[in-house]
């Protein structure tokens, strides 16, 4: 089976199929050596067989290693990379309506990867069950030029009169495939400046720190709405390393 088309330096599909979530997650991801992101859907739900990831190079978490038949000098635990909070969930509705990617509410779907620029962009029209209609766009990268920062933009244009609303922040309570429960314990959170949250958590054994800064900005020309979030990750040293 044919998934995307061919180009030299671009990833395309044109198709909305919501079965292999996993691996096209991992297709359309970004990095640049200390960030990596999934290619995740940012709006509405985590979509099914999805595993959303944002991670940071050598933040951790230590795991029990179950050695079923133990033996003197066997590892007890072992280090496992974490998803950090996760910033680029959002919620958008139209006229109370989720504006999700579904087959049936979708047309006109397109993702691309441009392994050229490091843009991932995703756009669809978008049909409502009460007659709205929009055209999605987004567009999402990470920084070269400094390491622990991603940013990504949406647009959205009205084709007709309706109330949009367009919720985002950052959610700690996230955790890994084939993880039991959340890796990290909340500290502090708040607002920043009215446009932006923030996140202050810590690794539940590692004993890492890891603030998480979202800033967010939105402005509406001639029926389009558009909205742009830029991510920042610090996180502190490891109070103890990754056993051997």
């Amino acid at each position: 089976m044919q998934y995307f088309e061919h180009d030299a330096w671009k990833i395309t599909e044109r198709s909305v199929d919501l079965t292999d979530n996993s691996f096209k997650e991992s297709i359309f991801s970004l990095g640049n050596g200390q960030i990596a992101i999934r290619g995740e859907i940012e709006e509405g739900t985590p979509a099914p067989n999805g595993f959303p990831g944002t991670y940071i190079y050598g933040v951790h978490e230590l795991e029990p290693v179950v050695n079923y038949w133990p033996r003197p000098g066997l590892v007890q635990k072992s280090c496992k990379l974490i998803h950090v909070p996760r910033w680029l969930a959002c919620t958008i509705t139209a006229d109370g309506e989720a504006v999700t990617q579904t087959p049936d509410a979708v047309s006109q779907y397109e993702r691309t990867l441009d392994m050229q620029t490091g843009i991932l962009s995703r756009k669809y029209a978008w049909k409502g069950q009460h007659g709205q209609t929009l055209e999605f766009a987004a567009e999402r990268f990470v920084s070269l030029r400094r390491d622990p920062i991603a940013a990504l933009q949406w647009k959205i244009r009205l084709h007709s009169d309706m109330t949009l609303t367009f919720e985002t922040g950052v959610d700690a309570t996230v955790k890994n495939r084939n993880s039991a429960e959340c890796p990290w314990a909340e500290q502090a959170k708040g607002a920043l400046q009215n446009t932006g949250a923030f996140i202050l958590a810590k690794t539940k054994v590692s004993g890492m720190s890891m603030a998480t800064a979202y800033q967010c900005s939105a402005r509406i020309e001639s029926g389009t709405a558009q909205m742009a979030g830029l991510a920042a990750f610090v996180a502190a040293k490891l109070k103890q390393d990754c056993p051997d």
